[in-house]
């Protein structure tokens, strides 16, 4: 999944990808079996309103740009293009009723907005909540990340550690 996430990103973005980090869990909050979902975050980067290939998604987005300006309309553009990508990964592109080993695939990717996301950090907690827990079915190392968000992530230890 993650090699698909980055083959999607790498074909919009080319070699700017947004970071991402996602684990793959069976469990849910309370610790019960579920179908396998991942939980994670990735970078929202600008995209040009202009290269939205969808003309409804195209007209919404010229509307936010005329009420809102420029800058959030290429967020909001971003937003709809890694949307996209994800739902592309994940294989939900070629009709609307997708089925993988017989299990219906669409309603395996959703998002929301953070909330407050200067200050809210326990999304990351939640992420993270059973990426060390056992699971019959899954592989022990079930953290997919971004190359980039590792390297950023070590030159962050790094300064913290002082070196």
């Amino acid at each position: 999944m993650r090699d698909r996430l980055k083959r999607q990103l790498r074909a919009v973005f080319g070699n700017n990808t947004p970071m991402f980090f996602f684990v793959v869990e069976d469990l849910n909050d309370r610790g019960i079996p579920v179908r396998p979902h991942a939980h994670g975050a990735i970078e929202l980067k600008p995209f040009p309103v202009d290269e939205i290939p969808d003309p409804k998604a195209l007209r919404h987005l010229k509307r936010i740009e005329r009420k809102k300006g420029k800058e959030i309309a290429e967020r909001e553009a971003g937003r709809w293009i890694i949307r996209a990508a994800m739902r592309s990964a994940a294989g939900l592109v070629s009709g609307p009723r997708i089925a993988s080993n017989g299990v219906d695939q669409s309603r395996n990717v959703w998002w929301r907005k953070p909330t407050l996301p200067i200050f809210n950090d326990s999304w990351v907690t939640y992420c993270l909540k059973n990426a060390g827990e056992f699971s019959p079915v899954l592989s022990e190392n079930r953290l997919a990340r971004d190359y980039k968000m590792l390297a950023q992530a070590k030159k962050l230890w790094d300064i913290i550690r002082g070196t």
